[in-house]
């Protein structure tokens, strides 16, 4: 993003306080600044403060700092305001909302990255999809992989937008997003004449790039081929994992190619717990909506029992 479109912010404010404001990067660099000599100085030692600091008021070597909004991990850029009094961190919140609607409006206007991860969101109209896709060069009717990417362990550090971005440089045709605090979703241009057997290969690479003294820390979800820019994503409601409650635990209601499609969550460790359970002559009956008599907990050993398993192992009871 050019650092004009906060500079242009920071000098509005210039004119309404008696405080330096500004702008730095993911490195600590200022890139706006409202005294133009700072421009280019690199404050590398305020980063870790703010990226523990998970979004909140931040103070440093008497400097206030709050990061904008971002979808990874680590930020990409803060504001900052001198002083660490109140005074200090009110301008500084007041700043980080003016220049977080200026970095808004200009992903949204020129950025193909936030473009994509509104389209898997559907939060975009079909028939702005097209003008959008014209406006920012993005061809439409391409094969294109969608890959999720989820950490082992949760206290994996390098599972990034970054990472994972890395292993494909070209941001004309590879579009890494961050889709929660585990989840990092690609979306990879593809030939022509692809199978699933391409798609694995590109799953492959990014598990073998990712490791760790040689284990494994993601695993890599592979989808359908999209062969038109409106296929990434699906009309519908998606729950939160849990949302539901008991062994249902949650899932969605999507429109996939005009049909109406259920996606079920399990909880493994739950379903472990159900198959002892049943091995012993014991269930609950749980209630759910839609379901008046409710659900017994055997229901999902009764799943592991009938239904194909496509992807990993699980066990038959």
């Amino acid at each position: 993003m050019s650092g004009r479109i906060f500079q242009n912010v920071v000098l509005q404010l210039k004119e309404n306080t008696d405080r330096t404001v500004g702008v730095i990067d993911g490195e600590g660099i200022v890139i706006a600044c409202s005294e133009l000599a700072m421009i280019g100085q690199r404050w590398a030692e305020h980063v870790p403060a703010i990226n523990a600091a998970g979004g909140a008021i931040v103070t440093s070597e008497g400097k206030t700092f709050k990061a904008l909004n971002g979808w990874g991990t680590q930020f990409d850029y803060a504001a900052f305001a001198f002083g660490d009094n109140e005074i200090s961190k009110t301008v500084c919140a007041m700043a980080t909302v003016a220049l977080n609607g200026a970095k808004t409006y200009y992903e949204e206007k020129h950025d193909k990255a936030t473009f994509v991860k509104n389209i898997i969101s559907d939060n975009i109209m079909l028939s702005d999809l097209y003008i959008r896709a014209k406006e920012l060069h993005v061809e439409t009717e391409l094969n294109r992989g969608v890959f999720l990417i989820r950490r082992l362990d949760e206290h994996f550090e390098g599972l990034t937008v970054e990472a994972v971005q890395n292993i494909f440089p070209d941001r004309q045709t590879s579009f890494a997003l961050s889709m929660g605090e585990s989840d990092v979703v690609l979306i990879q241009q593809l030939g022509e004449n692809v199978s699933t057997r391409d798609l694995e290969k590109t799953a492959q690479l990014i598990e073998e790039t990712l490791r760790e003294n040689g284990e494994s820390t993601v695993v890599v979800g592979i989808g359908t081929v999209a062969a038109h820019l409106r296929d990434l994503g699906w009309p519908g409601e998606v729950s939160e994992i849990g949302e539901w409650g008991g062994v249902f635990n949650g899932g969605a209601w999507l429109r996939v190619d005009g049909r109406p499609v259920d996606v079920h969550y399990r909880d493994l460790d739950d379903v472990e717990f159900r198959v002892s359970e049943a091995r012993a002559g014991r269930f609950e009956w749980q209630p759910l909506l839609f379901h008046l008599a409710g659900i017994p907990t055997y229901l999902v050993v009764a799943e592991l029992a009938l239904n194909r398993t496509l992807r990993g192992e699980l066990p038959k009871p």
